[in-house]
């Protein structure tokens, strides 16, 4: 269980680093909208 909440939280400041640094580093619109198209097909 700690083992859990242990990988949970660093999934989650991962996550926040990766938001930061996409906000420090201004993706172009056209390429943003490829990249959530791109997820959306890999998710279904």
């Amino acid at each position: 269980m700690e083992a859990l909440r242990s990988s949970l939280v660093f999934l989650l400041t991962l996550a926040l680093a990766a938001l930061l640094a996409l906000q420090a580093q201004p993706v172009p619109e056209q390429q943003n909208e490829d990249l959530l198209g791109y997820l959306g097909d890999t998710l279904g």
